[in-house]
Parts: structure tokens; C-alpha cells; sequence
């Protein structure tokens, strides 16, 4: 039995486009894409760049949640394989990875990355 407070489908799915829409009025609204916006010194270009990148995994991590457990290990006795790699050097490090490949796209780029990503997510 779901617990009262957890959202419905319909109540996820409508805050999902919701913050699509409010990320394109934050985009729209940014006029010096250089300037320092976040406590690690990060610019308005760079927290656009970490919202394209991190975007992909939310689908990811249904799928993830979805799959049946390997079934072939647990015969074996072996341990299971993970079915996603443990993150190299930490959030920050993958944080930065993500962005310096964003670096050389224009914003109307990143944008498009997070969208095409975000409808993922929705369908997902």
C-alpha cells in the first residue's frame, strides 16, 4: 500500500515538465553566462552544462531498478555483477569530467541535451 504522502505518477510526471519549463526560464533570464553563480565558483554556463549531464541518469536508474536480478551469478554462487560502474574519483570529479566535455557547445546546445534527456526521463 503506497504511504499518503508519496506523490502519484500524474503528480511526478507534472513537476517533471514543470522544472523543464522552469529551466528554460532560468536559461532565457541568464545574461553574463561567465559570471560566478554557485558556492564552488561555478558560472551559470557550467550549472548548465551539470543539468544536461546529469539528466541521462534518471531513466537510467529506472531501468536499473527494473531488471531482474542476474540469475546465472546467484546459481554460481559468484557475486552479481553490478549493473553500473562505481563513479571514478567521487561527484566531484565526475561533476567536473561532465562539464570540461561541454566546454567547446553553446548554451541552445545544452539546452537541447537536457530536453531530449528530460523527455527520457519522462517516458521512462
Amino acid at each position: 500500500m503506497a504511504h499518503e504522502l508519496e506523490p502519484s505518477r500524474a503528480t511526478l510526471l507534472a513537476a517533471l515538465e514543470e522544472s523543464r519549463e522552469a529551466v528554460r526560464r532560468a536559461v532565457q533570464g541568464v545574461a553574463d553566462w561567465d559570471a560566478g553563480r554557485y558556492e564552488q565558483g561555478w558560472n551559470a554556463f557550467q550549472i548548465l552544462a551539470h543539468i544536461a549531464a546529469i539528466e541521462w541518469t534518471y531513466p537510467r536508474l529506472f531501468t536499473v531498478v527494473e531488471a531482474p536480478p542476474p540469475t546465472d551469478a546467484a546459481a554460481s554462487g559468484r557475486a552479481a555483477t553490478p549493473p553500473t560502474r562505481e563513479m571514478r574519483g567521487g561527484n566531484d570529479a565526475y561533476n567536473a569530467r561532465q562539464i570540461a566535455k561541454r566546454a567547446g557547445r553553446g548554451v541552445a546546445d545544452l539546452l537541447a541535451e537536457f530536453e531530449a534527456n528530460r523527455a527520457e526521463t519522462i517516458v521512462a
